[in-house]
């Protein structure tokens, strides 16, 4: 019963970092992606409602998702590839 609970909270997603814009969104989970890390893009309600892509767009943000396992090693690659921004 332990392992099956412990396989949910495997299963739970875990929000990283906020990030200003899709396109470094993008960027940062084609990284987590070449290291196994499945994850998934939720953008704010400005850029999916007008569905702008750009670098930076006043106001922008997206967030990247991933499994609880995943969220220290993704959060690292975050931080390692966003540090100038």
């Amino acid at each position: 019963m332990d392992e099956q609970k412990n396989n949910q909270n495997d299963e739970e997603l875990i929000g990283l970092s906020n990030l200003p814009g899709i396109v470094y969104a993008e960027m940062v989970k084609e990284a987590l992606e070449r290291q196994g890390i499945k994850s998934i893009i939720k953008p704010d309600v400005m850029s999916s409602g007008l569905q702008a892509k750009g670098a930076h767009i006043t106001g922008d943000s997206c967030r990247i998702f991933v499994f609880k396992k995943d969220a220290e090693k993704a959060q690292e690659i975050l931080e390692t590839m966003m540090d100038h921004i």
